[in-house]
């Protein structure tokens, strides 16, 4: 098995085990050496956390557009 597949499937078993509060606090933590450049690390930890929030309703959305131009005819 390949390291780049090997990363990306710990990676998805990560994301899938832990909550995304707690993801956003470990990168929060982690780039928290970043703040003394002025960076806003608790905002970039909050704008994770709300998109990992959202990505299972995108996934919704574009399987019913896919369904639906299924029913029209269209090439998957």
């Amino acid at each position: 098995m390949s390291l780049s597949l090997l990363l990306a499937l710990s990676g998805s078993l990560l994301v899938f085990a832990t909550p995304a509060v707690l993801l956003a606090d470990g990168v929060s933590r982690l780039m928290s050496p970043l703040a003394r450049l002025r960076l806003p690390v608790h905002d970039l930890a909050l704008m994770m956390t709300i998109a990992l929030r959202f990505v299972p309703q995108l996934l919704m959305e574009m399987d019913r557009i896919a369904k639906a131009q299924a029913a029209r005819g269209a090439d998957p």
